[in-house]
């Protein structure tokens, strides 16, 4: 190969730096000298690595899959490291490797006297590194370049210098094989690439009957988006709204988010709703949960998230604190998931809004028609209440009238014994008659109980009704302190519901009623002062942290303690101020205060006039 000498720029008027001409190395030489200095770095990176690999062997004994990824990934960052660092270092100071020196090859730049710097020494092990990542195949270059230089020799213009053996230019027959190499590899590229065009097609044509395919779609949502009032509300709002209104099913959301899904459409309420269909699965609903802050931070299902998060966890306080701090507007599906925390929380005004608010929604109707109808008793409202029970009892399902007809039945009768039977109670009978043994709710055997206990009903029967459907010793006991009650035998009723008390779940309604009656028979101020210390100890959002704070504000009243009652009073007015039962309870309150007062001035006067009969007589 005749010289070549390209002038490149002036230095200065005196020097001109030129290319040197360039031998290629022989193949074979340096094919060589690349084996010889992997198996120099192999050795040097194994070495260093060893405290690692033995780690890797432990956690393989171990099948601990977590430590085994991180220590393969260390070990391939040492070599790496090693592979880099000797052949920056060997280059640069010695201008070849082990390998390249047996066999008498040197690094050398293509600029005539110009010495190999440590960066592009370092640039130039770098490119090795990442053809050897890239499967050796920038090394074909030394098959077809005139001057046998690879990709990291001609971005760091460099070149082998060879003392011995030196190649010819590639032959016909090595640019020929290259060729077939090229080819095959482009063909099977392209092969790959005609599949997964295949294959996303298919995907796509699937995807795309989402649209308009039955299977695809949920049929209960479709139906009731046909008479849907909001038109602005999406089919995956339409799902959610249903699934938290207890209409449609999981597999029905589950449609529905999984459409949403494929089109990436709305992923916040997707990745909402497939977290609230495997809530059973604490793993897999969590992946889900995660993906909806990570996708929307600031976003409304985010904040559903925390919100039911917080609620499951009872600390309603932060729940509270959520909502109350939301001042967005909220979506359908939120505006439910607010009324039922309104509701839990007291605050029946809020929820009567939002019941109101959603009420155009036909689909909804009979749902909230149940709230409505709860939250009518609650604000005391009655005949509305009467109209509301005897409107939505028929629409509902057998375990939302069994809910429904021990709440009602239980409301009317603390509101009154005289209107006794009601429409709640009787189907609280009946419903308790049908039921099997062991298929009474806490709910329905307190209240029937209460029912049972009011003049004019037949204890005898009622008891005899119940005790063919309870099991347990708690609720055998409570049946007989309603009955030790109705009897007066109020030693033996304090000794069975002091029994319910250590029998019971703390929480549980029996044990809430228990702790009740057993407040109402206790006149002794200082077991008073233990049963507040008691309530005052628990949350404002305890479920029945207001039940019993008015179960001991009625006792001071009934004692007539007005300082105890006072503050009782202060503590339920601060969370439940709206509730129509502080607000008589206050009345009630002032009402005794009032005739102490008048009993006080009384007694000032009295002695006064005795005092003028006194002396009249004389």
């Amino acid at each position: 190969m005749r010289e070549k000498h390209i002038r490149v720029r002036q230095l200065d008027n005196k020097t001109a730096e030129v290319k040197v001409h360039i031998r290629p190395t022989y193949i074979w030489d340096r094919m060589a000298a690349f084996v010889i200095d992997c198996i120099a770095v192999f050795w040097i990176a194994d070495l260093c690595s060893a405290p690692i690999k033995k780690q890797f062997d432990h956690s393989l004994l171990l099948e601990n899959d977590g430590a085994m990824s991180v220590q393969i990934i260390l070990i391939c960052i040492i070599y790496a490291l090693v592979f880099v660092a000797y052949h920056t270092f060997a280059v640069y100071l010695f201008k070849q490797t082990i390998g390249k020196k047996v066999f008498g090859i040197q690094v050398r730049s293509i600029w005539e006297g110009r010495h190999l710097s440590l960066y592009t020494s370092f640039i130039r092990s770098m490119l090795q590194l990442l053809s050897i990542g890239l499967l050796l195949f920038p090394f074909l270059a030394l098959f077809y370049d005139k001057q046998r230089r690879v990709l990291h020799e001609k971005i760091t213009e460099t070149y082998t210098y060879p003392s011995r053996n030196t190649s010819p230019a590639p032959t016909r027959g090595e640019l020929l094989w290259i060729h077939v190499i090229y080819a095959v590899v482009f063909a099977h590229v392209a092969l790959i690439g005609l599949f997964q065009y295949q294959s996303l097609k298919e995907k796509y044509s699937t995807v795309s009957e989402l649209i308009t395919h039955t299977d695809y779609l949920c049929e209960e949502v479709t139906e009731a988006r046909d008479i849907w009032s909001r038109v602005e509300d999406s089919r995956l709002d339409v799902a959610l709204s249903l699934y938290n209104a207890n209409i449609i099913d999981e597999e029905c959301l589950g449609l529905e988010a999984q459409r949403a899904i494929s089109f990436e459409e709305e992923l916040d309420k997707a990745y909402l709703a497939m977290g609230l269909i495997h809530q059973g699965y604490a793993e897999l609903s969590a992946s889900y949960i995660n993906k909806v802050c990570e996708y929307n931070t600031m976003g409304e299902s985010c904040m559903l998230i925390q919100l039911l998060e917080a609620f499951s966890l009872r600390n309603y306080e932060l729940s509270n604190q959520i909502l109350t701090k939301w001042n967005k507007e909220m979506s359908t599906y939120a505006n439910l998931i607010a009324m039922r925390q309104f509701f839990f929380e007291k605050k029946f005004k809020q929820a009567s809004e939002k019941i109101e608010e959603l009420w155009d929604i036909e689909p909804l109707n009979k749902y909230l028609s149940l709230y409505r109808t709860l939250v009518h008793y609650e604000l005391k409202n009655y005949e509305k209440a009467q109209e509301a029970f005897v409107l939505t009892y028929p629409g509902l399902d057998f375990d939302q009238q069994k809910i429904l007809s021990a709440i009602v039945c239980e409301k009317e009768t603390e509101n009154s014994c005289q209107y006794l039977p009601s429409q709640s109670c009787k189907k609280l009978e009946e419903n308790i008659v049908s039921s099997e043994l062991g298929e009474l709710t806490e709910k329905e055997f307190v209240s029937y109980l209460k029912y049972a206990s009011c003049p004019g009903i037949e204890m005898k029967d009622a008891i005899e009704i119940l005790s063919s459907k309870v099991e347990t010793s708690e609720q055998v006991a409570l049946i007989g302190a309603f009955r030790a009650e109705q009897q007066g035998r109020y030693e033996v009723e304090k000794e069975l519901l002091e029994q319910v008390l250590s029998d019971g779940d703390e929480d549980s309604d029996i044990t809430l009623q228990a702790r009740l009656m057993l407040m109402k028979r206790t006149y002794d101020v200082e077991k008073l002062k233990e049963y507040l210390k008691s309530w005052e100890s628990l949350s404002t959002f305890h479920p029945h942290y207001f039940t019993l704070g008015m179960g001991l504000f009625n006792q001071f009243l009934a004692i007539k303690n007005t300082d105890l009652a006072m503050q009782v009073g202060q503590f339920l007015e601060l969370s439940y101020q709206d509730h129509p039962e502080v607000k008589m309870a206050n009345l009630k309150l002032f009402n005794l205060q009032k005739n102490n007062l008048t009993e006080e001035k009384m007694e000032i006067r009295l002695p006064a006039s005795e005092t003028q009969k006194t002396q009249g007589d004389e």
